[in-house]
Parts: structure tokens; sequence; C-alpha cells
């Protein structure tokens, strides 16, 4: 399949995001560790965003952390680009998948009963 720009290769989400901090040496051992970092270090997790996108993530997806053992504070941010999804197989005049959104997001708090 082909991305929606016509490269031979996929289109590039954003990763995980603990996954890099520790990459990066930061200590995530416990379950409150984004809730903990956007208090001590919160250009820590900012630097991850942005360095997906420079390294060329065209997909932005959710993130969410974990503010008490009960809360959760999300972001999710959709198609910032503005650009349809589009996937073709072997040429772009094959599109087998096309989605066309809006830009929007969405942020709030989620409360575990």
């Amino acid at each position: 399949m082909n991305s929606p720009k016509g490269r031979a290769s996929p289109v590039v989400l954003d990763g995980g995001l603990a996954t890099e901090l520790e990459a990066r040496g930061h200590d995530l051992p416990d379950r409150l560790w984004s809730a903990r970092l956007l208090l001590s270090d919160p250009d820590a997790i900012e630097a991850v965003h942005v360095s997906y996108f420079a390294a060329g993530a065209e997909v932005a997806t959710s993130a969410s952390y974990q503010a008490t053992t009960q809360a959760t504070i999300f972001l999710e941010l959709v198609n910032l680009n503005n650009e349809p999804f589009v996937t073709y197989q072997g040429i772009p005049e094959r599109p087998i998948q096309e989605e066309f959104y809006e830009t929007w997001g969405e942020i709030g708090v989620r409360w575990r009963m």
C-alpha cells in the first residue's frame, strides 16, 4: 500500500509516549507517572510530541494522563493538517480506503467510578 502522499512507505504515526520518555532517561515506575512528570518536567512530554512530528509523523493520536487512580486527563487532536486519509493498492488510481475529516479536538477529564 502507498501512503496518501504517494510514497511506498506507510503513513507515520506518533509513537508511544512512555517508551520514548524511558529511552530519554525518565524513570516511570508507577501508574501516576504522567501526572508526576506533567508537574515536574512538562517540557519533556512536549519534547517527545514535537520530536515525533519532526521525524515525519503525519497522524496525531490521542494522549491521556493518569492524574489520580480515578481521574484521567485527556487530549485528542485529529487531522491537524486537514488532509484526507487515503490508502492505495499499487497506484493512486486504485484507492482502497478514503476518509475525510475536519480538524477537531477534545479535552477533558474521565472519572473511573
